[in-house]
């Protein structure tokens, strides 16, 4: 009784007639039927099955030792159905072994499980829900001329196996067969039995339909997976994904790892088949993938590699697809080391079709590569083959021939074919022996539908097409089509890997859009404007990060991974971005906040909506990034007063003048003639070009002017053709960028170092327009010249100081070297530039980090795109007066300068005829601001030269001081009064006429002179110096009568009569540091005058 009760437990019960239904354990200690796989199939072929059945394996071998009898017969059985299917599979935990073995010296193997019209089997190698292959399945056959297979799919009369899944297994053979035999891992055919009970190799006399080959390995087979169907009923839904095929071991390599004849609605896809080998002279086939008579099918994402054939003259292939064939795709394969040893012919993805039937082949974005052969008397390798067919679509292939080829060699090669279409390919021939092609075709170019935006290179010819094309230019005449096509060698990864390198900025982007292939071998997303040709669509960022509005999918987006904006995100409330690349979708909204920043290594691409508030900035980094889509810039002018210019330039494509509303007066600069010249409202603002717009005419306050540029954002490479004067000539330019520009790597790019005599003038408006304006512009009213801040590698002056003009509303701040988005400038062309010459602006020059964007005279400077650090050590020194007339110059010992006139360190005055200038002087070159030489030299005089157009008192002084400079004395000399001072401890007041003045003063950084606190004889026995803040006087002989002291104005600051003795100090004297006049009368009447420094 406890027997029969564990019986019970162990198996549903079942009567000899009652159809299966659940899990059945397969073991050796079982009772029959379930104790062999064997009886436990015959079982359910006699009764069938009422659900879903299982033989779960749980014996670590089955063997003909074990009581199996080979081969294990699977027929239709009742009750079988989509959901009643039958499955084998080793139980849980268990690792198995299916070997079958001969009975005797001339019986044979077909097969160690033949589905003989079966239909819902699944046999899985998995031991639990994964796949891992847990089951090997073994023929051990061991008579040589048996032909045989390991698992056989057999149609049976008019009775076809369908729904057949063989998943997770490792598929065997033991011992090899003759070379010209059958060994194959799985084979789909007739159940007919050959002699010697070997397999039959008839074709299927029924449909064989729902067959499914999923990740299985196949070991020591020469046909991998051998579909041999019939010409009518032809085999359909076949279905190989993820398998594996080939070996590192000669002796055990596969010659045909797929083959299929007949075949309908099939997938061969993400199968590795590597290590593939025909040293056979009487068999010679040999071919990655073998497709014969197929229709409405995709071959996809399979790796086909090391495939070698040693013998002689014999045609071999990675693919091979030849008879009629009808709506095929071979698409994202990658075919590599390919190679025949035995100089035969190499036709590496092989089209031999039906001329006569439309194939409607399309064969896409693949890889093949590294294809070699020392080839026939006539030829050689081919990388994709055309042998027949018609209406064929090459698109977006990637095609190259690697080393040295004997005879005819070409990437691609076509003998006969019609309606042909080879777009967006790369079809490459680096073979410098032989006669190698980039394409052969012995077609007229009438069989091209399109031959168009392909990239051809060779070392010998572009191409054959009724005779040899040696150059890119005979061949597109040859063709009449090739209109668009290049010939450039792109950098790939390696030989075996075709994937672009980020060093092909003449390569890229040369594509036409194909809405059949949107995306590339990798399925990333092509460009929809410009893709790349061949294969690959070059795609810096491999990871993304979605924003939805409150947190990023992927964490923080970083230089290497992508952010899309799926939700509204404001860089204020949520932080600036850094990024690889940047894409906003559709209603969605980026907007970058003042003094905040968004960088993007590569493209932007914007769907929804950018807002880049003023002072804020859009970064990209890569010269080859693109921008698409819309954005708005907001661009705040500085206080503006009525009839006042602004200069403008454009960070968008596509921005009209008129844009400026308020505005209806615009000029641009003209180089050539070194004018303004007039501007239509309609005029579209250039990249990198500047331009100015006046402010209204009816609104006398001050205010700032508002303009939102939108458009598509500049970026990358950006050149501007620049025009000259016979004696140099000013250029009105703009930063074109959506960003800050760094005006030191702009003035030091190598390009325009040869252009530009290296100092920027900004226009600061501090001076309403009105009458008599000195430095005038044309007209009654005009504006003055000296409201240009100036900028070199020295440093920047400023036009006016608020600490003496009080104008609050005043660009007050000395450049810093960050040119603000939107900013136009001027520069000084070189008389000496070349005589075609482009001002050059690139992504390089772009200023990181926050605050980068801000108004230009600003006080603090933002991280610089520039990566040099020079020494600088500065002094600033200005003139003035109470009126508010100001002018700066810069002396500045700085790397990089000579102490002669040198580009980009030395800067002219940009005006004449101000009301005040101030200026060192170098030579013949009045400059207001100078670069010289370290190291520093204590004994240097600097000349310094001014003019006016006003007359009157006037002071000079240092305004600030960087470096050295924090410790170094400066002293002017005023050679006129003979006066020494030391600017460092007070400025220095002296009168002047109206006129030029260039050799009254001189920057020292000694003082030899008989300083003022020091007595000084002055006449007659008199001596006056300093003591403290006062004036002392003694005399030798005569006593002091009077004494009145004068201002450099004239007005009189002490005065004393009646002193009547040789000595006098004087007392209460309250003034700063300057020059002044002491008037002396003696008691007999002689008067003596001496100006001092008090």
């Amino acid at each position: 009784m406890k027997k029969i009760l564990l019986l019970f437990l162990l198996l549903p019960f079942i009567g000899f007639s009652q159809a299966l239904s659940g899990n059945y354990i397969i073991k050796s200690t079982n009772t029959a039927p379930f104790n062999t796989l064997t009886n436990a199939v015959n079982r359910i072929n006699s009764v069938g099955a009422s659900g879903p059945v299982f033989f779960l394996l749980d014996d670590t071998t089955y063997s003909n030792a074990t009581g199996e009898t080979f081969p294990i017969i699977i027929t239709q059985f009742t009750g079988t159905s989509a959901a009643n299917t039958l499955t084998i599979k080793p139980n849980i935990g268990k690792t198995v072994t299916i070997a079958a073995s001969n009975r005797n010296g001339f019986t044979g193997i077909p097969a160690v499980i033949e589905f003989n019209g079966a239909d819902n089997i699944i046999i899985d190698g998995n031991n639990a829900t994964g796949t891992t292959r847990n089951l090997t399945l073994i023929n051990n056959d061991a008579i040589n001329y048996i032909d045989r297979t390991v698992l056989w799919v057999a149609s049976n009369d008019a009775n076809g196996a369908t729904n057949i899944d063989i998943k997770n297994t490792i598929l065997k053979s033991n011992i090899r067969n003759q070379q010209a035999r059958q060994l194959s891992g799985i084979y789909s055919g007739s159940n007919s039995l050959g002699g010697n009970n070997s397999l039959g190799l008839g074709n299927a006399q029924s449909n064989n339909s729902e067959t499914k080959i999923t990740n299985n390995e196949f070991i020591n087979v020469r046909q991998g997976v051998y579909i041999n169907s019939n010409a009518t009923l032809k085999t359909s839904k076949t279905a190989l994904e993820s398998n594996i095929f080939g070996s590192t071991i000669n002796t055990e390599k596969p010659s045909l790892p797929i083959y299929m004849i007949n075949t309908n609605d099939f997938t061969i896809t993400d199968n590795v088949i590597n290590g593939v080998l025909n040293d056979n002279t009487g068999n010679p086939s040999i071919s990655g993938i073998t497709i014969e008579n197929g229709s409405n099918y995709n071959i996809k994402r399979n790796t086909i590699s090391d495939v070698i054939l040693t013998t002689n003259h014999i045609i071999q292939y990675a693919i091979f697809i030849s008879g009629t064939q009808t709506n095929g795709i071979i698409s994202e394969n990658k075919i590599t080391n390919i190679k025949n040893t035995g100089n035969g012919i190499i036709r590496t993805l092989s089209l031999q079709m039906n001329a006569t039937t439309s194939a409607n082949m399309l064969v896409a974005n693949n890889f093949i590569s590294d294809i070699t052969t020392t080839g026939t008397t006539t030829n050689g390798a081919s990388g994709i083959q055309i042998q027949s067919g018609r209406n064929i679509k090459l698109y977006h292939n990637s095609v190259v021939l690697n080393g040295n080829q004997n005879n005819i060699s070409a990437a691609l090669n076509i003998n006969t074919g019609t309606e042909l279409d080879i777009i967006n390919n790369i079809f490459g021939n680096t073979s410098t022996t032989g006669t190698a092609y980039s394409v052969y075709s012995t077609v007229a170019a009438s069989s091209f539908l399109n031959i168009d935006y392909n990239d051809y290179y060779s070392a010998r010819h572009i191409g054959f097409l009724g005779g040899n094309r040696t150059t890119l230019a005979n061949w597109q005449t040859a063709t009449t089509k090739d209109r668009n096509s290049i010939n450039v060698i792109p950098t790939f990864v390696s030989i075996a890997d075709l994937h672009l390198s980020g060093t092909n900025a003449a390569f890229d982007d040369k594509g036409t859009p194909l809405a059949i292939i949107p995306t590339d071998i990798d399925e990333e997303s092509r460009s929809t404007v410009a893709p790349d040709m061949g294969a690959d669509e070059y795609n810096r960022c491999k990871i993304s990060s979605n924003w939805n509005g409150t947190n990023w999918s992927n964490g923080t987006p970083t230089i290497s991974i992508k952010a899309i904006i799926s939700g509204t995100y404001n860089t204020q409330i949520h932080g600036n971005i850094i990024t690889c690349e940047l894409t906003i979708n559709t209603e969605k909204t980026l907007t970058i906040t003042s003094g905040k920043f968004v960088e993007v290594q590569n493209d932007v691409t914007v769907i929804g909506n950018l807002i880049i508030e003023n002072n804020g900035s859009l970064i990209q980094n890569d010269d080859d990034a693109k921008s698409t889509g819309i954005i708005n810039v907001i661009r705040n002018s500085s206080f503006m007063k009525q009839y006042d210019y602004t200069y403008w330039s454009s960070p968008v494509a596509g921005i009209k003048l008129s844009n400026f509303k308020e505005s209806y007066l615009y000029y641009s600069f003209n180089d050539a003639v070194d004018n303004w010249q007039f501007e239509s409202e309609n005029t579209i603002m250039a990249p990198g070009k500047g331009y100015i717009a006046r402010a209204p005419e009816n609104d006398l306050a001050t205010q700032i002017v508002s303009t939102t540029f939108t458009g598509v954002p500049f970026t990358g490479l950006i050149e501007l053709p620049i025009a000259t004067a016979e004696t140099g000539s000013l250029g009105l330019i703009g930063n074109p960028y959506p960003s800050a520009l760094n005006a030191d790597a702009f003035l030091t790019n190598a390009n325009n170092k040869d252009i530009l005599e290296g100092t920027l003038y900004f226009w600061t408006h501090n001076t309403a327009i009105a009458a008599n304006t000195p430095n005038p512009g044309s007209g009654v009213f005009a504006y003055s010249g000296d409201d240009y801040a100036s900028y070199n590698l020295t440093g920047s002056t400023v036009t006016t100081s608020p600490a003496l003009s009080g104008k609050t509303n005043n660009n007050n701040n000395r450049p810093q070297g960050n040119i603000a988005s939107g900013q136009g400038f001027f520069a000084e062309i070189k008389a000496t530039a070349p005589a075609t010459k482009k001002l050059v602006f690139n992504n390089s020059m772009r200023v990181k980090g926050e605050n980068g964007n801000t108004q230009f005279f600003k006080t603090k400077a933002a991280k610089s795109a520039s990566n040099t650090t020079l020494e600088k050590n500065r002094v600033w020194v200005n003139i003035t007066n109470e009126q508010g007339a100001y002018s700066e110059m810069l002396l500045g010992y700085i790397t990089g300068a000579t102490n002669d006139y040198d580009n980009g360190y030395d800067g002219k005055t940009f005006s004449s005829d101000s009301f005040v200038s101030m200026y060192s002087i170098l030579g013949e070159e009045n400059l207001s601001i100078q670069g010289r030489s370290l190291p520093f030299n204590e004994e240097d005089s600097i000349p310094l030269g001014f003019e006016n157009t006003i007359g009157g008192t006037f002071s000079v002084g240092i305004d600030s001081f960087d470096g050295f400079f924090s410790n170094q004395q400066v002293f002017l000399y005023d050679k006129k009064n003979d006066a020494t001072v030391n600017l460092k401890q007070g400025r220095y007041t002296f009168t002047t006429e109206k006129g030029t003045f260039n050799d009254r003063f001189e920057l020292k950084f000694k003082d030899k002179t008989l300083g003022v606190e020091n007595p000084e004889l002055v006449q007659n026995g008199i001596v006056l110096f300093k003591n403290g803040s006062q004036i002392q006087l003694v005399s030798e002989e005569k006593n002091i009568q009077d004494i009145t002291i004068y201002n450099i104005l004239g007005k009189s600051i002490y005065q004393k009569k009646n002193i009547n003795t040789l000595e006098h100090t004087t007392n209460g004297i309250q003034t700063q540091k300057q020059l002044v006049i002491v008037k002396i009368k003696t008691e007999d009447g002689l008067e003596i005058t001496k100006k001092m420094m008090l």
